[in-house]
């Protein structure tokens, strides 16, 4: 009993020595502590660091404001934060099943499914709070230690920001483990600085309507992200990090984000930024009465009839009425929010400001997308060859009969003879929404910045949406990726691109820019090589001009 207690006192002991020994940061409105110091992979973690106020009472649905300044006791980031969200829509659970019956032919069970394409933090998960505006930082320790040492460019370490993916509607700073690539990028040197940051999505982030805009902002998801990219800028030098050479990453709606911040303002002002790695892009397309009937409806489950109003309920009503929209009102292949042209931050929508020269220039891009990106959205009902008009005139009801018709009779016919890119109704109407939400995006970018885009496409079969993320991140674990080496020689591209803006690995072929040739680069396990670019065609030049 004795040697028990000595042995819990002595415990207690050395956590308390820990922790004391953990490094301070001073962040001028408060000082922060590492809360952890990894001695398998030699680096710290400060978690949890408040980059904003709480978007509490009168800041719901505003843009985020900095944090007062507390500086009464020692910050040490002990307690996890995520945003308010939802989780899966009812409708995954379909796609889950036809995606697997598409590609392989047999019916899943549903109850035990491995196809889910988006990982959330879940509705029921306990970090969740409205005071979630938090960011991360992971810094090797010899970048750390050398920080207070003169501070020139060659001194200072390369940093990547993590923008999480999730539909718009989920996901938070921690569902990303980068220790696979920042061991990767640690093996030739120093390595480089990460960050992650919460921002609010669902309602909370992008509740869009002509309420909102009386009483609130829409977009403020983008504008919390903007916020802590900015505080990127203001302090990662503090842990040794470099504001001149930061690289943003993320797939799908971080991918998305991205281009949402590439275009802001119209380009009128300078991104936080140096350097973009855009996987997937999921854009939204919600025309002004859609954001008002989701808005609407928003309302009507609160039991309120304005945005003022629902300022006023308290927050479990919110993140339960949130909560339920999306996981139950959401039609097939929506997901309710994303971000919305509002004349300010986002003064149209980015594929047209990237035709017309308005965003910011001097960024230096990756841009990957997956062979198959629009499967997981693509219902069942388009079996039925006839119902894709009817579909993407629900989806763009700006377009009008005349405009929808073209799309499904001129740029994707039903023909399916192998004459074009499909040979059923389904891979038709899969390639319609995979061009249409992902991958003519890409194509915008490599247009608007020819010569510091470097495209790629992942091939590996089934190369749904989001499966070239697994390899992005991979940790060495054998059952992660098929093929460990395409992994690696992608981990070397990004690694490249984040030290100097030139993609390069010892494992993988040379990787050109856009304008050299036209080419991505086709990642297969049947080989890595150029070819010629899917995404630049002229349905994807439909695309990158239509009437929104």
């Amino acid at each position: 009993m004795v040697s028990l207690w000595l042995t819990v006192i002595l415990g207690a002991v050395v956590r308390v020595a820990e922790a004391a020994s953990l490094p301070i940061v001073d962040l001028g409105y408060e000082l922060h502590q590492a809360s952890s110091f990894s001695n398998e992979h030699d680096w710290y973690n400060f978690s949890n660091i408040r980059y904003a106020a709480p978007p509490l009472g009168q800041l719901r649905f505003q843009p985020p404001v900095p944090p007062t300044t507390n500086r009464t006791k020692i910050q040490t980031g002990d307690v996890g934060r995520v945003c308010p969200q939802a989780d899966m829509p009812q409708w995954a659970t379909t796609a889950s099943a036809f995606i697997v019956e598409t590609l392989y032919g047999y019916t899943l069970n549903t109850s035990d499914s491995k196809f889910s394409v988006i990982d959330g933090a879940g509705v029921h998960d306990g970090r969740i709070t409205e005071d979630c505006l938090f960011l991360d930082v992971i810094v090797p320790k010899k970048i750390y230690d050398r920080r207070s040492q003169n501070r020139t460019a060659k001194r200072l370490a390369p940093v990547l920001v993590s923008i999480y993916g999730g539909g718009y509607v989920m996901g938070h700073k921690n569902t990303i483990d980068p220790s696979g690539l920042m061991e990767r990028g640690m093996e030739v040197d120093d390595g480089f600085i990460w960050v992650s940051f919460n921002y609010r999505v669902g309602a909370f982030g992008w509740l869009a309507s002509d309420a909102t805009t009386e009483h609130g902002v829409a977009n403020a998801g983008l504008h919390d992200q903007r916020l802590a990219l900015e505080w990127v800028k203001n302090n990662i030098h503090l842990f040794g990090g470099d504001a001149n050479q930061v690289t943003v990453i993320g797939q799908s709606a971080g991918g998305g984000s991205i281009i949402h911040q590439i275009v802001a303002y119209g380009g009128d002002v300078p991104a936080n930024f140096q350097r973009a790695i855009v996987q997937s892009p999921g854009l939204s397309f919600t025309t002004e009465n859609q954001q008002n009937e989701i808005a609407d409806q928003f309302l009507r489950i609160l039991n309120v009839s304005s945005v003022e109003e629902a300022r006023q309920l308290p927050s479990e009503s919110l993140i339960a009425a949130n909560s339920y929209q999306i996981t139950n009102l959401s039609t097939y292949g929506s997901f309710s929010y994303g971000p919305v042209t509002d004349g300010g931050f986002a003064p149209d929508v980015p594929v047209h400001l990237l035709a017309r020269g308005r965003f910011n220039q001097n960024i230096s891009l990756i841009v990957g997308h997956n062979a198959d990106e629009g499967l997981f959205i693509t219902t069942p009902a388009t079996r039925n060859s006839s119902i894709l008009t009817t579909l993407v005139g629900e989806a763009f009801t700006n377009f009008g009969p005349n405009l929808t018709d073209y799309i499904t009779n001129d740029l994707y016919p039903p023909v399916y003879n192998g004459s074009y890119d499909y040979k059923s109704p389904v891979w038709r109407a899969d390639l319609l929404f995979s061009e249409a939400y992902f991958t003519c995006s890409t194509n915008a970018l490599s247009r608007a910045l020819p010569n510091q885009t470097y495209p790629y496409m992942f091939s590996v079969f089934p190369a749904l949406h989001s499966m070239d993320s697994s390899y992005v991140w991979y940790d060495g674990s054998s059952s992660a990726v098929g093929n460990a080496t395409i992994a690696y020689m992608m981990q070397d591209y990004i690694i490249g691109f984040i030290k100097d803006g030139i993609p390069s690995s010892t494992v993988g072929p040379p990787f050109q820019p856009w304008s050299v040739s036209g080419s991505v680069l086709n990642i297969d396990t049947s080989g890595v090589a150029e070819m010629k670019d899917p995404t630049d065609n002229e349905r994807c030049r439909f695309w990158q001009r239509a009437p929104y």
